[in-house]
């Protein structure tokens, strides 16, 4: 009886010392723990809060490297060391430039953050990137782009400028003329200051089913594409180039018509870059 006893207490000893050896390389290591505070901070930065990573500390380049992440997702590439500071690389998924982050803590603080697209694992092994590769991204739109059009959406190859809406029953006159004005106006704003970047705008309005419903369908594609021009020629007169305006045929909606998806022509901005 003692020795199972002894062999009880005994055991129990062993699974406290393996709980508390786990807890401690899960949990307490110093590394595990420089990556949570650097999870922290990338995660934050993605999410454009600033206040968050300042509790870790603070580095010079803190707005460029929030600028360049938020909104983007990302996932863990590799961790080092190099004498007291853990370092901590990401990729962006959506493989755009700047490609890479790194965040540097040391004592469970925050020591530096670098973004672009030749660091490496450690400061010592960062590549410069070669001027071609910046002329290359010069012709590129940037998430910084996206201000011209007081945007957060994700930067992707398309993305949505903006919606036009109609006054209904055919009209060709926008719904709220001052609101769909100030539309135009903003993406006239964001063409004076990206032209020399490749991308295309493309109209397109909505239609229903060809298939169940072709008669509406094809009265529907005729309406759309009158107000897609009418927009074309308001985007010409604000002085952007024809050549970069291209219409296109209506998106299909699933609702039996009429629906409120007739009455609107999206401005979609097609990223020839990517």
């Amino acid at each position: 009886m003692k020795k199972n006893k002894l062999l009880i207490t005994f055991s129990i000893i062993l699974i406290l010392i393996g709980a508390s050896a786990a807890t401690y390389f899960f949990y307490l290591a110093p590394q595990p723990s420089a990556k949570r505070v650097a999870d922290s901070i990338i995660i934050a930065a993605s999410l454009d809060n600033t206040d968050t990573i300042s509790r870790y500390g603070t580095v010079d380049n803190l707005d460029k490297f929030v600028t360049n992440s938020k909104q983007r997702n990302f996932k863990h590439s590799s961790s080092s060391k190099d004498e007291q500071t853990f370092y901590f690389l990401y990729e962006f998924t959506d493989k755009q430039s700047p490609k890479k982050a790194r965040v540097g803590i040391a004592n469970n603080k925050l020591s530096s953050l670098d973004i672009g697209d030749g660091i490496a694992q450690l400061p010592k092994d960062d590549k410069e990137i070669s001027v071609a590769e910046d002329k290359v991204n010069e012709h590129c739109l940037s998430k910084n782009d996206l201000n011209y059009l007081d945007s957060e959406r994700l930067y992707a190859r398309n993305f949505r400028a903006a919606t036009m809406i109609f006054a209904p029953n055919n009209s060709l006159h926008y719904s709220g003329k001052n609101n769909g004005d100030k539309l135009l106006d903003r993406i006239a704003n964001f063409y004076k200051n990206t032209h020399t970047k490749d991308y295309q705008f493309v109209l397109s309005g909505y239609a229903p089913d060809p298939e169940e419903y072709q008669e509406e369908y094809e009265k529907q594609t005729q309406l759309s594409n009158n107000r897609a021009t009418k927009i074309h020629d308001d985007l010409v007169k604000r002085e952007i180039s024809r050549d970069r305006i291209t219409i296109k045929g209506p998106t299909i909606y699933n609702q039996s018509p009429p629906d409120s998806q007739d009455n609107y022509v999206n401005i979609d901005v097609v990223n020839n870059c990517l």
